[in-house]
């Protein structure tokens, strides 16, 4: 795989293509530590594009693709913070990556529009990484990382699909959560029914 660094108009960004992950350039004067958190968040995401893509991008499905692949860096933070016996730092930046999603995803669409099946300009990062945060505050990393191997083993990805195939992994009480949520606004208490 090619990693390319460039300036990026409206910088910040990042994309991946098959073989190909393109990201902006830091700023010359961005210190260590921000370097290493953008790194590990942007790469990790990006990187999970391996797993989660496929989902059609210009429809609300994409919640798909940017949901597993957001949670792909949330758990690689995970994996860092076991490796590293539990460095403070790395549970900050786990924490911050929550709360900046919770923080972006306020006023931001519904997952699931009403009428349109157009993807929401806005939310579609956020609004699936904060709904599978109350899945994970209950049940625990493990069970996300089932419904996001379910996710990346599907040869075809809708929302349909992936609801189907978790109901037959899981049973019924996630897959009904995760439905709930996509047409929710607020998510607190989710998890309650």
């Amino acid at each position: 795989m090619d990693i390319v660094a460039i300036d990026m108009p409206n910088g910040g960004g990042a994309y991946f293509r098959k073989e190909l992950m393109v990201v902006d350039k830091y700023s010359g004067d961005a210190n260590e530590e921000e370097i290493r958190k953008s790194a590990i968040c942007l790469l990790g995401h990006e990187l999970g594009h391996i797993w989660f893509n496929g989902a059609d991008s210009s429809s609300w499905e994409d919640w798909l693709n940017e949901t597993g692949a957001e949670w792909a860096a949330l758990c690689y933070i995970q994996y860092l913070i076991t490796r590293s016996n539990n460095d403070e730092w790395l549970k900050e930046l786990f924490e911050q990556e929550l709360i900046r999603h919770r923080e972006q995803a306020k006023g931001t669409p519904v997952i699931q529009p009403p009428l349109s099946g157009k993807r929401s300009p806005t939310g579609v990062h956020q609004r699936g990484v904060v709904l599978w945060f109350e899945i994970y505050k209950k049940y625990g990393i493990d069970t996300i990382i089932t419904i996001m191997r379910t996710l990346a083993e599907l040869p075809l990805k809708t929302t349909d699909i992936f609801m189907a195939a978790l109901r037959e992994k899981m049973g019924n009480e996630i897959p009904d959560i995760i439905q709930r949520g996509l047409t929710m606004s607020e998510y607190d208490g989710i998890c309650e029914g």
